[in-house]
């Protein structure tokens, strides 16, 4: 019998989310992170990145890791300006 896992439980911790993006600042977002997302979260990249954008606006994400929030808004910003 297989073990079924709820949505709560499958879905990653925002410090998991964090320590994640974390790790790939500085680093080039090719299909090597594509592949990454996949193996570590089970996702796409594109949900992936929605999940992460929805973190950023919350307060406890900004507490638990400032820097990894701050670069990621500012990278979001500037997509955002270049998309017009």
């Amino acid at each position: 019998m297989s073990e079924t896992r709820s949505n709560a439980e499958s879905r990653p911790s925002m410090a998991d989310l964090l320590a994640f993006e974390r790790a790939w600042l500085g680093r080039r977002r090719d299909g090597a992170y594509d592949a990454a997302v996949r193996q570590e979260f089970g996702v796409t990249t594109v949900r992936h990145l929605q999940r992460v954008n929805a973190l950023l606006d919350d307060p406890e994400a900004m507490a638990l890791d400032p820097v990894t929030c701050r670069v990621l808004r500012s990278r979001r910003a500037a997509g955002m300006r270049q998309r017009g």
